[in-house]
């Protein structure tokens, strides 16, 4: 009887604590409802506002979709371009492989000229200090050529006049070169006589000289013989006074 109460007592216990347990567990299950509850209202909330969300992209959809299209004719009109491209990059690689080489040469020429450039930065620099020396003088060059003016118009003038009296001269200086042409056959023909009388002369020079020497030589006799003439005057004199 005792055993009998004892296994009530731990059935009712039991049974007691189940109850509790189950008590706790349908209250964590409504809790649990509860939050399901408000979930599924926000998920409602949720499914509404993309239900608006998917109006509006479907509208937007209706707007672009057309776009869309458009593009898609005009990238498959593109193909033939982007074809013709391809052939034009492959020709532009050809030149590009043929110019590289003419790129680099010239790079490597272009840093060589760095020293001359630097040089030529010199040589600037002198030639300006040589300018800056010249400028005043040919300033000065300047003022002079522009007083050269009045002189070079006064020379016009001269020229003019000069230019005038040639016109003159000029019948004289041809009449004159006509003349002067003529000469020319008896220049000749007197060449030729002077060449004769060269001969001649050579002949009578040697003559002159031996006659001049003969002269010479009767010089003294002469003035002996004026002593002699003026010695027998003289005595003539006295004979006929005696």
């Amino acid at each position: 009887m005792a055993s009998f109460r004892q296994l009530l007592t731990s059935r009712q216990t039991d049974n007691t604590e189940s109850i509790e347990g189950n008590s706790a567990n349908i209250e964590s299950l409504l809790i649990t409802r509860t939050e399901h509850i408000g979930t599924l209202a926000s998920l409602q909330r949720q499914i509404d506002t993309n239900d608006d969300d998917i109006l509006d992209l479907q509208g937007r959809l209706d707007l672009e979709e057309p776009k869309i299209s458009a593009l898609q004719s005009l990238t498959e009109s593109h193909t033939s371009q982007i074809e013709s491209n391809d052939d034009d990059i492959l020709t532009l690689q050809s030149r590009l492989d043929a110019e590289e080489p003419k790129t680099s040469a010239l790079q490597s020429l272009t840093q060589s000229h760095s020293s001359q450039i630097s040089s030529n930065d010199d040589d600037i620099l002198v030639l300006q200090g040589r300018l800056d020396t010249e400028e005043p003088k040919i300033s000065a060059l300047q003022s002079l050529t522009e007083s050269h003016t009045i002189q070079i118009e006064s020379n016009n003038d001269d020229i003019l006049v000069l230019q005038g009296r040639l016109d003159a001269e000029e019948p004289k200086t041809f009449a004159l070169q006509e003349l002067t042409q003529s000469h020319t056959i008896q220049i000749e023909s007197n060449d030729e006589d002077i060449l004769v009388l060269q001969g001649r002369l050579d002949t009578e020079e040697p003559k002159t000289f031996a006659l001049q020497s003969l002269t010479q030589s009767h010089t003294s006799q002469i003035e002996s013989n004026d002593d002699d003439i003026l010695a027998l005057q003289n005595q003539k004199q006295e004979n006929l006074n005696t």
